[in-house]
């Protein structure tokens, strides 16, 4: 059941259904019939007060014990249901879950204090701070020290697999990510870390169909949306294709590099493929793309084979997985 907000007058006419097999809450301005716990006294006669109706069916809205109700002294007697096996805290975290999934709590928002939660729920300090822990561990809320838990649910960019590699079909001198970031209002950029060459790992090598150890240029990069650290991509080419190029050196290439590596090989490209595997990051992929605990990353190869099958590059990128949602148009018959 959605939330209805009226505003009458100088007063406040807050109605909100939820229903977790446990209790309705609605808000109704404070009267004789309805005195607030001794946990919150004091509370004044203008102020609504959050009341429990029993017997709904729906799942919850948790306007209910937002910070703007709460910061004005609002009590409400929500409760962990004691007949549930379910721990209190795992209740009060699919509360708080199911708010942010429906945008109640919205991507940035603080989440009300560990003390308002407690009078809201009447539970322990320790009881809030499991459920917020398992929130944080999920990926879906930041803590920050001194200033409390926060939302966290970025906007997600769309990586269409169909088109988003064919030059026809972006503005020339454009990069595949930075058109689509484009047409999905993202402010893409783009660092260029590193360049170097080496041997080839393994893991590539089998790809790249040369040897382990032969040589190879890498180029690494850095992509932020939103100036957000967002994705790496390490790009290996065989030494022997690009000597000679712009692409062992380190700069940006004007047209980006699959302009430059067709025009140094003279060659066409043929299909790309792509293989996708989620996991959870090392400390130092965490580190550098900032993940907070609980965030998995999709880690995506990319070989880009010419139009008669041999490799030219692959890729290695790795996406935050709470900012990134893939989509791709499959061949049926």
């Amino acid at each position: 059941m959605g939330l209805d907000t009226r505003r009458r007058g100088s007063g406040r006419n807050v109605r909100a259904g939820w229903c977790t097999g446990r209790a309705s809450i609605g808000v109704r301005p404070r009267d004789s019939r309805c005195s607030p716990p001794s946990s919150a006294p004091g509370v004044p006669s203008a102020t609504p007060t959050v009341v429990l109706k029993y017997g709904c069916s729906q799942g919850p809205s948790l306007r209910l014990v937002d910070n703007e109700l709460l910061a004005r002294g609002v009590w409400s007697d929500l409760r962990v249901n004691p007949s549930d096996p379910t721990p209190g805290y795992v209740q009060i975290a699919a509360d708080l879950r199911r708010a942010i999934s429906r945008d109640e709590l919205p991507n940035g928002a603080k989440l009300p204090s560990v003390r308002q939660l407690m009078g809201a729920y009447g539970v322990s300090d320790g009881t809030i701070a499991k459920a917020i822990d398992q929130l944080r561990n999920e990926g879906l809320v930041i803590t920050r020290q001194g200033q409390g838990a926060f939302v966290r649910r970025p906007r997600r960019y769309l990586r269409n697999a169909t088109r988003r590699h064919l030059r026809s079909a972006r503005p020339d001198g454009t990069a595949p990510m930075e058109a689509e970031a484009g047409t999905q209002g993202f402010v893409r950029d783009q660092e260029l870390v590193d360049v170097a060459t080496g041997p080839c790992p393994a893991d590539v090598a089998g790809r790249l169909q040369v040897e382990t150890g032969s040589p190879v240029v890498v180029r690494r990069h850095l992509m932020t949306l939103d100036g957000e650290p967002a994705q790496t991509a390490d790009s290996y080419f065989p030494l022997a294709l690009v000597e000679g190029s712009r692409i062992p050196q380190f700069e940006k290439i004007p047209g980006g590099v699959h302009s430059e590596l067709a025009r140094a090989t003279g060659r066409t490209f043929g299909p790309a493929w792509e293989e996708m595997l989620a996991r959870m990051p090392t400390p130092e992929e965490s580190q550098l793309l900032r993940l907070p605990p609980g965030t998995p990353v999709v880690e995506l190869w990319r070989t880009i084979r010419d139009s008669a099958g041999a490799p030219m590059e692959v890729s290695r990128f790795l996406f935050d997985g709470a900012r990134h949602s893939f989509g791709a148009e499959v061949p049926m018959d």
